[in-house]
């Protein structure tokens, strides 16, 4: 029997020139529009597996751009919010934080991004206009509940996912499917620690919620930096209302900062 020929088996391949082929203008319209139908196809296909699978596709901003964007705010009565020298650092300060950026750390005084803020000052310098602001920051968002609020919502019984107030407030929040920004636990930043009742009832059981919530917090180990507050009360205040013990916790659990200057109100 005779050998078959190898080069019988090879695939060869023919290029066709089609550069001489005249399109009519229907023709050239009608290709254009299959081209750009499939490039769209093709687009939302990605887009939608990117929005499945990608968690943190949002930039973060730098410090310098949320500082930009912080004079831009308004505050009550509808008045921008204003750097001045006695808050100039503080900014500075709270727009590295909220940006992730390292070179917030600083183990001498103590400040770390592992830790949360604890923003305190008198009266109407700013302290909520700048936490209302930074909330909603792709780096690390977080939920603003007064503790008046909260004390309020125990007192009543409030419940939320069958949990009550003390319950709710003692654990992360579970961000919703819809969250814009891919994370998937929130932190919590108690405003106006300190202006809730010392001891709030419920059913007759006196408690001091707050006291209850940040110990909760600690004891369950959740990471630091999903714990904040803001507070009118100094560290002397902070120590009479709740004692020795809730006072360290702050410390370890939080950066405290210091917000000066006088009222904006």
């Amino acid at each position: 029997m005779g050998k078959l020929d190898p080069s019988l088996l090879e695939t060869k391949t023919t290029t066709i020139d089609y550069s001489d082929e005249v399109l009519t203008e229907e023709e050239t319209k009608e290709a254009l529009r299959v081209a750009r139908e499939k490039k769209a196809l093709q687009r939302a296909k990605e887009e939608y597996w990117d929005k499945i699978t990608n968690t943190n596709r949002w930039k973060i901003p730098n410090a310098v751009e949320l500082r930009a964007g912080l004079l831009q705010t308004t505050g009550a009565g509808g008045l921008p919010y204003k750097i001045t020298e006695s808050n100039d650092s503080v900014v500075n300060m709270l727009c590295l934080y909220f940006a992730g950026d390292a070179s917030f750390n600083d183990a001498e005084e103590g400040f770390s991004l592992s830790k949360g803020i604890l923003l305190r000052g008198p009266v109407g310098v700013g302290k909520t206009h700048l936490m209302n602001y930074f909330h909603t920051n792709p780096y690390a968002s977080f939920t603003i509940p007064t503790c008046k609020d909260i004390a309020e919502k125990f007192r009543t019984n409030w419940t939320k996912d069958e949990s009550s107030a003390l319950e709710y407030y003692s654990r992360a929040v579970v961000a919703s499917a819809g969250h814009k920004y891919g994370q998937e636990l929130l932190g919590t930043c108690f405003g106006d620690l300190g202006a809730e009742s010392e001891s709030t009832k419920n059913y007759g059981n006196s408690r001091n919620v707050m006291e209850e919530i940040v110990f909760n917090r600690y004891e369950a180990k959740l990471p630091f930096y999903l714990t904040h507050f803001t507070t009118n009360l100094d560290a002397k205040s902070l120590k009479e209302k709740y004692g020795e013990r809730f006072t360290d916790r702050l410390r370890e659990m939080c950066n405290v900062i210091t917000l000066k200057g006088t009222s904006f109100r």
